[in-house]
């Protein structure tokens, strides 16, 4: 894999975009770090989609060692943390998914943006 930096506007009826941009980005990465890879762009972008504008834009950074992806959505919200939630209920897991399967992740204010960005090992 070579380095990659990749800036696109995920609309917000369409996560499975940002879905898309992760796999090309690793082509040549395991199954299984491609398919944890989307969860987790998924959920931010889901969360970005929901709580800010309507629409994120995302940010792909990967090399041959690590995948940085980072979502960003007009919410200035940022002391974002995983929620506890009742096994019934059939939201709210987002952040507590990428918080155990991410290597790290965090939240940033980015001028008028907030980042919520995830690393991944390769």
């Amino acid at each position: 894999m070579t380095h990659l930096m990749r800036r696109i506007t995920v609309p917000a009826a369409n996560p499975a975009q940002a879905r898309q941009v992760i796999g090309s980005a690793l082509n040549g990465a395991s199954a299984q770090v491609v398919e944890t890879a989307q969860l987790l762009v998924s959920e931010l972008a889901s969360n970005a989609i929901v709580h800010g504008s309507g629409c994120a834009a995302l940010v792909v950074e990967v090399d041959a060692h690590s995948l940085h992806v980072e979502v960003l959505d007009s919410d200035p919200t940022v002391d974002l943390e995983p929620l506890q939630v009742e096994k019934s209920r059939p939201y709210g897991r987002g952040l507590a998914i990428v918080d155990a399967l991410a290597s790290s992740w965090g939240v940033e204010t980015r001028l008028a943006v907030k980042a919520v960005w995830f690393n991944l090992d390769l």
